[in-house]
């Protein structure tokens, strides 16, 4: 009998750590050679030190998300800078969040990292919002998702957002002053 080989996120919860590591290969794709991310994993890594072994089970929360990017954030000289822009900041409907998403996710110098919390806990690294998709570089299986499916946490939708869960990643300008 052939059994389907384990992917991540079957036995683990390092979706944190991937959606970090690939957003900031998305940032930086000259400098996130293999090297580098493999580095910048055990960066992040050791930021949730006090939760280990759990973390390898139980995934990561918002508190850790903030702590690998602190620490990603320092490893790589401070060349990006995040915020969580809707922590505090209610949506009543997934179109106003997906509109806020897409004009914060424009060009090629930002990416955001998003909870789903249905049909399974998941971070996810997305990046474009057309008029009909989501873009991903996820983990795990899914690429894209098709807007019509989504909706916020309780929505009753196919894939719902956490939008307090959305961290926003963005190249920070080197200026030369004379």
């Amino acid at each position: 009998m052939t059994r389907k080989p384990l992917s991540q996120g079957d036995e683990d919860g390092f979706c944190g750590l991937y959606s970090i590591i690939n957003a900031l290969t998305l940032l930086f794709p000259s400098r996130m050679d293999e090297e580098r991310r493999s580095d910048v994993f055990k960066v992040i890594a050791k930021a949730c030190k006090g939760k280990w072994p759990g973390i390898i089970w139980n995934g990561t929360n918002v508190s850790d998300i903030r702590s690998m990017l602190g620490a990603a954030r320092k490893y790589l000289a401070d060349s990006f800078s995040w915020e969580q822009p809707f922590a505090h900041k209610p949506f009543h409907d997934f179109e106003d969040f997906e509109r806020e998403l897409k004009w914060r996710l424009e060009g090629d110098d930002a990416f955001a990292i998003v909870g789903i919390s249905k049909p399974w806990k998941h971070w996810t690294c997305a990046h474009r919002l057309t008029m009909h998709e989501m873009i991903m570089t996820d983990s795990c299986h899914v690429k894209q998702i098709k807007l019509a499916k989504c909706g916020l946490t309780g929505d009753g939708t196919g894939y719902e957002f956490d939008y307090h869960q959305t961290f926003t990643l963005m190249k920070v300008a080197k200026v030369c002053l004379p």
